[in-house]
């Protein structure tokens, strides 16, 4: 479990790489226009290509290299799903889903569910697909406490889901629904996994390594509800440059694109001709994370954890940082949540910060001295000179050494210096929680600043990530919400933010904003299908 933890805090750090950092770039001429992707008389779209500059991906999630989420929400059917606006849980193939007490849920498959090379999808498929991760070494599992061995097939639609005790993130983690007969005859190292057979409504009929992968819509599709394709074909089409991929967007050769800060910015500056950009929550916060694990002695004492957060002017170290991609934040939790309270803030106050200091021993000529290894990043790189910077007027030394993704990475899952760290969880939160900006918290394995060395907030946090009731989760949330402003045990401060840039004689903003989850994570099985356009 150790290791399978490790690589989920490594793989949110390299994806995070290339979510903040993009080249410049000239700006194309031509204003974009959506010629390229008529629509026909019925109103339907023969194709529509939208850009992925991450990475391409695969369909074999929870793996490395990572899934291609919009490819995989259009071939597979997601098991479950959080409404971009209501937060409420919602499934396409399930007919329903209750707890038969604290520590099993029972789910019924729709009958009718078609795999697409005929298979009908049953219960054992269901388990299938959750154990599947487990088998083959997936991170996907790794606090939903499942016991397989108790869980069970109890008819051909009906699974039983058994847990060490109640989970409340069961529900948040994107598992897609696989045909286990299909997955046995292939193997998890075929190559028929770049073309795999799926119960979503697209299926894969390309896939060009680093280039674009290729999605055709059913015309069997089981699922009526949605009703017909609109969009006939889906290409995701890659960029091994982000700014390039902007200029595309401008021109009008992809429909849709995530896009980076600094093109961001220029478009704030210039406006768009026939595109436009919005800017969007994650559903997390971008934190400040005191290194318990490896200063014990130094963060175990709250005057001095208060004393960094009056040390810095946040805002301005945010700002400084994210530019015109800055969200103000102040919790854990998303302001877009229910379960968000504005616990409050500790100001700007240098004097302050020189007097806890000075309660500890700590002056000019014994200056507390703090360590970082950080990547090599434009974001990194501004956020750790503008602390050092605040720092420095209150007298605190802080030593920051950068390297490459490797070296930083071998750093901070080792103990041995790591005297703090910012973190932000590019993923995000459909629901907006706090385990979508803290995930790792209660997990001292991974990276060794993450982990939060205060009894009672562990409790907190444990017992929140083990209810199945809605209601004492959200209570919960705000109480370790003001518990951690209280105690100055973490320091949110701004909300993750992601730009969404989309030809708007194709998209609307209301599209845009109920199927686009964060920036490598767009619904386009959906979104390709009627009941999105009405």
């Amino acid at each position: 479990m150790k290791k399978y933890r490790k690589i989920i805090c490594l793989l949110l750090v390299l994806t995070l790489l290339f979510a903040l950092t993009a080249c410049g770039g000239k700006k194309a001429d031509d204003g974009a226009t959506s010629g390229k992707f008529k629509k026909n008389a019925d109103g339907t779209y023969e194709s529509i290509t939208i850009g992925a500059s991450s990475y391409l991906g695969r369909f074999l999630a929870g793996l490395s290299p990572q899934e291609s989420f919009p490819a995989c929400d259009a071939v597979f059917n997601t098991i479950f799903l959080r409404d971009a606006q209501t937060k409420e849980v919602y499934s396409d193939i399930l007919e329903s889903w209750t707890w038969e007490d604290d520590t099993h849920l029972v789910c019924k498959l729709k009958d009718g569910v078609m795999f697409s090379n005929g298979d009908k999808a049953t219960a054992s498929d269901l388990i299938f697909s959750y154990y599947s991760h487990d088998e083959r070494g997936s991170n996907y599992l790794n606090q939903m406490g499942l016991v397989f061995d108790e869980c069970e097939a109890r008819d051909e639609l009906t699974a039983v889901f058994a847990f060490q005790e109640p989970t409340s993130v069961f529900f948040d983690t994107p598992i897609y629904l696989i045909d286990e007969k299909w997955s046995r005859e292939v193997g998890w190292d075929s190559e028929e996994w770049y073309k795999p057979v799926g119960s979503g409504p697209y299926t894969c009929t390309e896939y060009v390594a680093d280039d674009h992968i290729t999605l055709k819509a059913k015309d069997d599709y089981w699922n009526k509800d949605h009703g017909k394709a609109v969009v006939k074909e889906w290409i995701i089409k890659y960029y091994p440059d982000a700014n390039t991929m902007f200029m595309d967007l401008e021109v009008g050769n992809i429909a849709f694109c995530n896009v980076e800060p600094v093109d961001y910015t220029r478009f704030l500056k210039e406006g768009g001709k026939g595109f436009n950009v919005v800017k969007k929550t994650t559903g997390s916060a971008m934190v400040f994370e005191y290194g318990y694990l490896d200063r014990p002695d130094l963060w175990g004492e709250k005057d001095l954890r208060e004393a960094i957060a009056y040390a810095v002017d946040w805002d301005e170290l945010a700002k400084v940082a994210l530019g015109d991609a800055y969200i103000p934040g102040y919790s854990l939790v998303s302001s877009t949540s229910p379960e968000y309270i504005d616990p409050g803030r500790h100001e700007f106050n240098t004097e302050k910060a020189k007097e806890l200091l000075a309660k500890h021993g700590y002056n000019e000529s014994n200056p507390l001295t703090l360590h970082v290894y950080q990547m090599d990043t434009s974001t990194y790189k501004k956020l750790s000179e503008s602390f050092l910077y605040y720092c420095g007027l209150a007298g605190i030394k802080v030593n920051v050494e950068y390297g490459d993704v490797s070296s930083a990475i071998a750093a901070w899952v080792e103990l041995g210096g790591e005297d703090f760290g910012f973190y932000w969880n590019v993923f995000g939160s459909i629901t907006g929680d706090i385990h979508g900006t803290i995930d790792t918290a209660n997990d001292p394995n991974g990276c060794t600043w993450q982990y939060i060395d205060d009894d009672h907030f562990q409790e907190l946090f444990n017992k929140m990530l083990h209810t199945s009731d809605d209601a004492e989760k959200a209570a919960l949330s705000k109480e370790i919400q003001q518990y951690v402003y209280d105690e100055t045990l973490i320091i949110p401060f701004a909300e993750m933010s992601y730009s969404c840039g989309y030809l708007t004689d194709i998209f609307t903003e209301e599209q845009i904003n109920e199927y686009c989850l964060n920036k490598d994570y767009t619904l386009i099985g959906t979104l390709g299908l009627e009941d999105a356009w009405k």
